[in-house]
């Protein structure tokens, strides 16, 4: 939904100053929130250029006290932008979000001198190229994530976005594309005005535009859950059209012209018309008759294209890949967080969770459908609030069984391992109207996921997976080199020994194989995924995930089947492992952190505790999720007692224990030195 703030007054406006082209000014704390449009209103007279002396304002800090409305613009600046694209400006192949820059000098304009970022505080995120612009001469930025010439390291929010051009002295421009930028439209300067452009024009002069947008159709109905069916009022300018199966509204769309009865799952998208102009879309999203304790997810979209005989859901291995456009609203304590168009297909491999009954779904946003990207503070427990992508996992290969092993083994380790993992919320989804039960939106491991958590640039990741030696960012060179070289050295000798450990994060290494034998999984195809950033440490760094198949294997092996089992597909991982742990150094190492883990969290106590909590979060949802997909609640209570049955009386403790002492050939009193009290003869 759209809610419009009415803007204050400006109280006071500063003098200009200017620096090599930069203006920097102060501005009172109202002055940026424009009118209630959105819109800035633009001095069109120059201010006097400062002398020498003057201060400079630094742009990492003194954002706010800028005004932007009296920026010169006699430079280099903002012309147009665009951030829901789906046919103007093709770039390789596809249609991305946009930024059109201007040279409004009288002279040429070395671009090299610039930079753009969609982070006040970190202004310099993208040098432009070295390139001359002349007098008059538009420039086109892709905003897709990209790292080529013509591309910006980031997207643009179609729910809002601010991007900065700055040089060494300062701020330049900004340009604050709002949140009412119907799709396929963009957003400029037209005579010093920003406005609305329902004809881009990427690489000419803009034509015309519109001050204001218009009002997007009002419901008196909150998006909710309500107990009994309601009649749903729309209000707007014009002619409003509407969907109710989650489809876009579109001029084609039925008209509206009384109130909407809901009486189940339902989503209305809105648009209204007049004087020929499209105003943004509304969403509403309605749950009736339902009550749920867990925070209700509906993906609601045309049913031909989600869950008919054709429809995303009914896809084979086939047709991997394929997406079906749909909304996705969150409901959480009754209320709205957040609705997004995005698209939707199908997660994982054939001959697993990809042809369960209950599927998984990767999940992306994109400027073809509307919103670029999420912004959204998912995760309780991580401060990151953006995401390109994510998974929405019904249990995968467990979703007959417990259902929660992967999000209950993967939440163990986060926080208290140096392994990186998925974040998970569980919520009860709604797919195309109907009850899908209990699922778990997840983060997704990828170039962004690494880029968020570790504070690097998207563009320096290198990411790897074990299974084939495949590559999904980046290149292997560099880990391929660690390999030849643990292969072809002693590494027993410090030297040898300190240097991968310069190149690796060994704890990372070493809890991958402690966490991945105590929990006795033994699927490691492709679940094997690793990274470094140029721009970090440049270590090589070990990724936790997809525990399907943890808490099986009781009476096994563990670290022995994980190291020497013909079974394990990554051969140069597993082969530089064994190397590093049998040497003196990386043996101690690994066996202190093995008794550390076994202390801390792979523990009957600790594991316990955990699933309490899990079982405690399920309750009051799991009996009709069961039911959904034909299993019994004893089926589920059965299920999760072998989970607990695993570590029960220090069962697990002491499969592992023996095989550790047996593989690295250790005396009881080693064992003892080691592990204390855990360990008995």
């Amino acid at each position: 939904m759209n809610y419009r703030k009415k803007a204050l007054p400006l109280l006071i406006l500063l003098a200009v100053m200017l620096l090599c082209g930069c203006g920097l000014i102060a501005e009172s704390p109202e002055d940026d929130r424009g009118d209630e449009y959105g819109n800035q209103n633009v001095s069109k007279t120059a201010s006097p250029t400062p002398g020498t002396g003057d201060p400079v304002v630094d742009p990492g800090t003194e954002e706010d006290k800028i005004d932007w409305s009296l920026m010169p613009l006699t430079g280099l600046a903002f012309s147009e932008a665009m951030s829901s694209n789906s046919k103007y400006a093709e770039h390789n192949g596809s249609f991305c979000d946009w930024i059109e820059l201007v040279n409004n000098s009288d002279s040429p304009i070395d671009m090299s001198l610039y930079w753009i970022s969609d982070n006040k505080d970190i202004p310099q995120k993208l040098q432009l190229p070295a390139k001359t612009l002349a007098p008059g001469e538009r420039y086109m930025l892709y905003c897709n994530s990209g790292t080529g010439e013509d591309e910006a390291p980031f997207k643009i929010s179609s729910s809002g976005e601010k991007i900065y051009l700055s040089n060494a002295d300062g701020f330049c421009d900004r340009i604050k594309v709002p949140d009412d930028v119907p799709k396929d439209t963009s957003y400029g300067r037209l005579n010093g005005q920003w406005v609305y452009f329902d004809a881009p024009s990427p690489g000419n002069e803009n034509g015309s535009g519109y001050e204001k947008q218009t009002l997007v159709p009002i419901s008196d109905y909150a998006t909710g859950i309500y107990k009994d069916p309601i009649n749903v009022t729309l209000s707007g300018e014009g002619t409003i059209y509407y969907t109710t199966d989650g489809s876009k509204a579109t001029k084609t769309s039925k008209v509206y012209s009384g109130a909407i009865n809901v009486t189940g799952v339902t989503t209305i998208r809105a648009i209204s018309v007049a004087d020929g102009r499209e105003s943004a879309e509304s969403v509403y999203t309605y749950v009736i008759g339902k009550n749920h304790e867990l925070p209700v997810l509906v993906v609601s979209g045309p049913y031909d294209k989600v869950l008919g005989p054709n429809g995303v859901v009914q896809l084979n291995t086939e047709n991997k890949g394929i997406e079906a456009e749909v909304m996705m609203t969150l409901i959480e304590d009754g209320e709205e967080r957040f609705s997004a168009p995005c698209g939707i297909s199908l997660s994982g491999n054939n001959g697993g969770s990809r042809d369960a009954d209950k599927r998984n779904f990767n999940v992306h946003f994109r400027s073809a459908y509307g919103l670029s990207k999420l912004k959204y503070k998912l995760f309780d427990d991580l401060e990151i609030d953006t995401f390109n992508s994510i998974r929405l996992k019904g249990g995968g290969e467990d979703w007959n069984s417990a259902i929660i092993r992967d999000e209950f083994m993967t939440h163990m380790v986060i926080g208290n391992t140096a392994l990186s993992a998925q974040a998970s919320k569980p919520v009860v989804m709604y797919l195309g109207g109907e009850y899908w039960g209990i699922y778990f939106i997840r983060e997704r491991f990828s170039t962004d996921y690494v880029a968020s958590h570790f504070d690097v640039p998207k563009e320096s990741v290198h990411l790897l997976q074990g299974y084939n030696e495949g590559i999904e960012a980046g290149s292997r060179e560099d880990y391929d080199e660690l390999y030849t070289f643990a292969k072809n050295n002693d590494l027993s000798k410090a030297e040898n020994y300190d240097y991968l450990a310069s190149r690796i994060d060994l704890d990372s290494f070493m809890d991958w194989y402690i966490c991945r034998s105590y929990m006795g999984d033994k699927d490691p195809g492709g679940n094997i995924r690793f990274f470094r950033s140029t721009e970090g440490d440049n270590k090589w760094r070990w990724m936790f995930y997809d525990l399907d198949w943890g808490f099986y294997h009781k009476d096994d092996d563990p670290l022995t089947w994980q190291l020497e089992s013909k079974n394990v597909k990554d051969k140069k991982t597993v082969f530089m492992f064994r190397k590093i742990v049998k040497s003196p150094q990386g043996k101690d190492a690994f066996l202190k952190r093995y008794a550390h883990l076994m202390d801390t969290i792979l523990n009957e106590e600790y594991i316990t505790k955990e699933l309490d909590h899990w079982k405690e979060i399920l309750a009051s949802e799991i009996e009709a999720d069961r039911a959904r997909w034909g299993k019994s609640l004893s089926g589920w209570n059965s299920a999760m007692d072998k989970l607990y049955d695993y570590v029960k009386d220090g069962k697990r403790d002491a499969n592992v224990l023996r095989d550790l002492k047996s593989y690295f050939g250790l005396s009881d009193e080693q064992m003892k030195s080691y592990f204390g009290d855990k360990y008995k003869k």
